[in-house]
């Protein structure tokens, strides 16, 4: 599912998986920028993948919430790895700096593998409630495209704590996928599990 274009977005979710490492065999630090309409549809409008040090990540993250928040409710969530308080520091600096302050939504494994956290965007997906930025998307669709067939999966990792932040910030409404209360493959039992449900078992 594509789409183009500004949508009439209700609140922005930014997505942030760091990797300090800039060496050629290192994964991509990935920011990820997905607005939701009033209907519950997200559409992921940019995937940007880049090697840097911890100020140009941090950089980046600034420069795309000040892109959206004079317009929308923005949230930002980061993966918190084990350099995850020393990012934090940064952006508790840069936040003078930038003369901006927001809360960030810390994004745990919580020990589920990226295989995991992929999966289980399935659902999504195959109902329509995730769309891509025909402009902006390209290596996020080529890896979701081919997962399973590639070794390279960054993008994908990151979009799969889209669940989570949406959670976390207590900002989706569920029930807007159709899920009824108790469902077992609600959004939230599909977060809140520590192993995948049968249906993403393939």
């Amino acid at each position: 599912h594509w789409f183009s274009g500004i949508k009439s977005w209700v609140k922005i979710y930014i997505l942030c998986d760091p990797a300090i490492a800039t060496d050629d065999r290192a994964c991509e630090t990935v920011i990820q920028t997905i607005g939701q309409r009033e209907d519950g549809t997200l559409d992921v409008i940019k995937s940007h993948g880049f090697k840097g040090r911890v100020q140009e990540i941090v950089d980046n993250l600034f420069l795309e919430y000040l892109k959206y928040s004079n317009s929308f409710e923005v949230y930002v969530g980061v993966e918190k790895a084990g350099y995850q308080h020393a990012l934090h520091q940064w952006i508790e600096k840069d936040q003078v700096t930038y003369g901006v302050f927001f809360e960030v939504i810390e994004l745990e494994p919580r020990g589920r593998n990226k295989d995991y956290r992929i999966k289980r965007l399935s659902p999504l997906f195959e109902r329509g409630q995730i769309e891509l930025n025909e402009d902006d998307c390209d290596e996020l669709y080529e890896q979701l495209s081919e997962y399973g067939g590639t070794t390279k999966v960054d993008h994908a990792d990151c979009l799969g704590y889209l669940l989570d932040v949406l959670i976390e910030g207590s900002t989706y409404d569920v029930v807007r996928m159709g899920e009824p209360s108790g469902d077992p493959y609600s959004l939230e039992n599909i977060i809140e599990s520590e192993t995948a449900p049968s249906y993403l078992d393939y």
